[in-house]
């Protein structure tokens, strides 16, 4: 208690500062977000970086507001927040009625509530977007040398570090940054290059290259899924622009050239467990394929067995009823985000957490390169679960919307659109403040 007042306090002090400084709370922000795999336990809850983090959030809207204007953002209409709070509200029943550890499932509720609290803090900022991402990615590409520097050191050293590991069984270094596990570093790496592709023509070059680093991180965390959803966006990427594209699928290529070249470099017996990994890719019948796929059938048995197809068994039930695999060590949660909110909230909840998604996307503009995004996120979560951590949400906002701007006492009005403000519709101070697309600032 007395821990709590003092960081309260802490907090209240800070604040001011963390406001003046929004650009440096930003950066912070996005570390806490790539840092899930921190965290301090409370009587069996996790207190996360990003859940401290909510606090940066806060401080970065207050003073991207205070130096635009103090501008309110409209990001999402009801059609995006309605249907996940069904999601969560669906989640909150099914626990109740169904959890065997009632109080456990209700704590990853909260968590995930947290996560789109981020995400609803987020796409009422201000600032311009572009920004967001340029400081980002300076953030994310810190994470990603110290992780590939890290991985160098472990596998050609044989220095130990917390960055990267073996996993149990495994004879190949992964990267795991400082996220929960592999899985998850390789989700964070490869949404965020889907937000810089995104962006690639507004972010300058220095930004740019950091796609190098964060895509040898990604590549790095020898995530299967993590690589095919990097495909996807180059792929996405050379369809709607193939000169930039074709630059993308270099960093890609090249990347994955420099980690062959390093595991050969240091004995060619290095090459087999990587290339095992990668021709596994869609085998389902040994390995940690095999045990997901079984692991994925004893969901389906459960869900057949109490006849809750359309109102799920609780969030995050499984490891509770299979905690013989936890003791383990071979699962600490349903490895496949789809089939686990079919497993927790049912068919019903399912279904509302993608139309929400799917608003989500048909709100911003060129959905044609922000579908990529989305397809990633697919991608990544069928693998692992990454839909409780607010990573993915708050990268989401990052987009460029057709939002919604109130400035202090006036009424709505609409975002122009670069057609707008190339045919002089809106005044050049509105463009400066309300456009996503100027020139970045990064912290200083």
């Amino acid at each position: 208690m007395i821990a709590t007042l003092i960081v309260g306090a802490v907090a209240v002090l800070i604040f001011p500062l963390l406001i003046s400084k929004w650009r440096w709370s930003w950066f912070l922000y996005v570390l806490c977000l790539v840092s899930n795999g921190l965290g301090l336990e409370f009587s069996g809850a996790v207190l996360r970086p990003e859940h401290v983090g909510l606090l940066l959030s806060l401080a970065v809207l207050a003073g991207a507001r205070r130096e635009t204007g103090q501008t309110r953002v409209r990001t999402f209409s009801a059609a995006v927040w309605i249907p996940l709070i069904i999601w969560l509200l669906f989640g909150v029943f099914a626990s109740i009625a169904k959890s065997p550890e009632v109080i456990s499932s209700i704590y990853i509720v909260s968590w995930t509530a947290s996560s789109l609290l981020a995400m609803w803090i987020m796409s009422r900022n201000s600032a311009p977007r572009v920004e967001l991402v340029a400081i980002g990615s300076y953030a994310i590409a810190l994470v990603s040398v110290l992780s590939v520097l890290s991985w160098l050191g472990g596998t050609f050293a044989g220095l130990t570090t917390p960055l990267s590991g073996y996993n149990a069984g495994e004879v190949i270094q992964r990267v795991s940054g400082l996220a929960f596990e592999p899985n998850l570093m390789g989700a964070i790496g490869s949404l965020w290059i889907a937000v810089m592709v995104y962006w690639r023509r507004s972010l300058n070059r220095r930004v740019n290259s950091l796609v190098w680093i964060i895509a040898l991180a990604t590549i790095l965390t020898m995530t299967r899924a993590a690589w095919v959803a990097l495909a996807v966006i180059v792929v996405f990427a050379l369809v709607r622009d193939r000169s930039r594209a074709v630059q993308n699928i270099g960093v890609v290529i090249v990347s994955i050239v420099v980690v062959l070249g390093s595991l050969a470099s240091g004995a060619l017996n290095w090459l087999t467990p990587l290339t095992d990994r990668a021709t596994s890719l869609f085998d389902l019948e040994s390995g940690t394929g095999g045990f997901r796929a079984r692991s994925w059938a004893m969901a389906f048995d459960d869900i057949s067995a109490q006849n809750s197809l359309f109102t799920g068994l609780g969030v995050n039930t499984f490891e509770q009823r299979h905690a013989d695999l936890v003791q383990a060590g071979l699962a600490d949660y349903l490895s496949n985000a789809w089939i686990a909110q079919l497993y927790d909230v049912g068919l019903l909840g399912l279904c509302a957490v993608i139309v929400g998604l799917i608003f989500v996307w048909w709100s911003t503009r060129r959905r044609g390169d922000s579908i990529a995004f989305f397809v990633a996120l697919a991608i990544t979560t069928a693998l692992t679960n990454s839909l409780w951590f607010a990573f993915g949400w708050v990268f989401m906002t990052l987009f460029d919307f057709r939002s919604r701007i109130v400035p202090n006492g006036g009424i709505d009005q609409k975002r122009p659109t670069q057609q707008d403000l190339v045919n002089g519709r809106v005044s050049a101070a509105a463009s400066n403040r309300e456009t996503t697309t100027g020139p970045t600032r990064e912290p200083k």
